[in-house]
């Protein structure tokens, strides 16, 4: 009797265990998920290497599917516009072929915020012809409230008629000294005075942390080509004043 008394507690005892592990194992139903997709493809005139995301666990399944399906990148048309790099050098004798080498097309993504509400991604493009001195480069977003299904705009996260373009400009002009200090190309160079200048388009490249807004600038558009994508981060308390806390913090942020 006590052997079959002893058994039973143990049992019991092994059971909530068991309860209690799984409760806290047990994966969140909330949980959106990014996954990394790639399209390959080398011949002896390119190489084209693109990598493109895919959503899984949102809860609104239809938008889910035309998201991915708009994710999806048109292999076709990045097949044509490299061979129309090539073009050039279809009638060119073997000499003039020397020092041509393969044309090159790539692509990378950073997710940087993914839940049921927001989904935010920054995609790096690269690109080369054969024979240029270097590639080109460039940035381009992805910001989705999914609740809506709606791409995000840069205004819609900040409280109307603030002066935010002016507060994203001032930002990074202030940090511009810093960044570059002790480089002498940057100082006299004009383009961060236009290319961060409180206008729209200059800041169409953006996207969401759980801390901060990121704003990205294509080459030559904030310092020479040779810095590459230059890449600031505005935490979300320096805009406290004129964010839309409705919108952007108890909202798309709010997991």
């Amino acid at each position: 009797m006590k052997t079959k008394f002893l058994l039973l507690i143990t049992f019991a005892l092994a059971l909530i265990i068991g309860i209690g592990l799984f409760a806290i194992t047990k994966p969140s139903n909330n949980v959106v998920s990014v996954s990394k997709e790639s399209f390959k493809e080398e011949t002896s005139e390119y190489n084209i290497n693109i990598e493109y995301p895919q959503i899984s666990g949102l809860k609104n399944v239809p938008l889910q599917n035309v998201l991915n399906e708009k994710f999806k990148p048109n292999l076709e048309n990045i097949r044509m516009s490299v061979l129309d790099y090539r073009e050039v050098y279809r009638n060119l004798s073997a000499e003039q072929l020397e020092g041509v080498g393969k044309s090159e097309e790539k692509k990378t993504f950073e997710t940087r915020f993914a839940s049921q509400n927001l989904i935010s991604i920054s995609f790096e493009h690269s690109g080369y012809d054969g024979s240029s001195a270097h590639g080109g480069q460039r940035a381009s977003v992805i910001n989705y409230d999914l609740t809506t299904g709606k791409e995000i705009q840069l205004k819609d996260l900040f409280k109307k008629d603030s002066k935010y373009l002016q507060t994203i400009s001032d930002f990074y002009l202030n940090d511009l000294a810093s960044r570059f200090e002790g480089n002498d190309n940057i100082p006299g160079w004009p383009q961060p005075q236009i290319g961060a200048a409180p206008e729209e388009n200059n800041f169409t490249n953006f996207v969401l942390t759980k801390d901060d807004l990121v704003i990205l600038f294509n080459p030559y558009q904030v310092a020479p080509g040779a810095y590459g994508i230059q890449e600031i981060k505005i935490p979300y308390a320096n805009l406290s004043n004129i964010i839309n806390q409705k919108v952007l913090l108890n909202g798309l942020l709010h997991e």
